[in-house]
């Protein structure tokens, strides 16, 4: 149970950072959101292949990754916080799951 604490929160986190910046992306009908989201996945992209590239060619951070390898009960965990953790927020916020306002 508590080595589930830590995918939980972080789900958590990210749920709450996701609703922040989304929404201010989808309700600002600006263009250039598109250009600032893809910006923000490309940038996640390439520190996740700097940091692999590192892991790799470096011996004491590939037995890091190595031994990190998480499986699917710690995706099930993070993807539950982030669900629980939006739906809570969304709720809160608008006041229901659905709002037309």
């Amino acid at each position: 149970m508590a080595r589930h604490i830590r995918p939980a929160m972080m789900g958590a986190l990210m749920a709450a950072m996701v609703l922040w910046m989304g929404h201010d992306a989808l309700m600002s009908g600006a263009e250039v959101t598109i250009w600032a989201a893809a910006l923000f996945v490309g940038a996640h992209a390439a520190a996740l292949a700097v940091f692999a590239g590192l892991a790799l060619l470096v011996p004491r951070l590939r037995h890091r990754l190595r031994a990190h390898r998480p499986g699917p009960a710690h995706a099930a965990v993070l993807v539950a916080g982030f669900s629980l953790t939006a739906l809570t927020l969304h709720i809160l916020v608008h006041e229901g799951i659905v709002s037309w306002t």
